[in-house]
């Protein structure tokens, strides 16, 4: 019998086209479903429909409207086991000051092919954010 894996699925949410469309087409070349978003509104919409089947979010922390600082707690009580990566053309460092978010990982734009699945295998792994790391800077 050969059973497939379960297929895991992607909610990325950025108000810039491109890097939806980007990280879209990475992702659905390593066989993830992706649903996207452009701002926290939408999201938080795609959650409330179909929540049970979102895997991970990766969100743009800054964005018109509603980023993604605002937007995790959201996401959060209507899915509270979902993993989440957030995105930054800032540094990490900075981002961990201003965020204080201990269990979400950090994707520093602009970001390689490479870096975007490594986050996201970490993620649908659940291994633990490097931040959270004993010994880690």
């Amino acid at each position: 019998m050969n059973v497939q894996p379960e297929r895991k699925t992607i909610l990325i949410v950025d108000d810039e086209r491109v890097i939806r469309e980007f990280i879209n087409v990475v992702l659905k070349r390593y066989q993830y479903d992706v649903v996207m978003a452009s701002n926290g509104h939408e999201a938080l919409e795609l959650c409330r429909r179909g929540g049970a089947q979102i895997t991970a979010a990766i969100l743009d922390l800054v964005m018109p409207d509603m980023g993604g600082d605002k937007l995790l707690p959201l996401l959060k009580a209507i899915q509270p086991n979902i993993r989440v990566v957030l995105m930054s053309g800032f540094n990490e460092r900075m981002v961990r000051d201003i965020y204080r978010e201990p269990d979400a990982y950090f994707l520093q734009k602009p970001f390689t092919v490479k870096q975007i699945i490594e986050v996201v295998e970490k993620v649908i792994v659940g291994l633990t954010p490097v931040a959270n790391v004993a010994g880690a800077p």
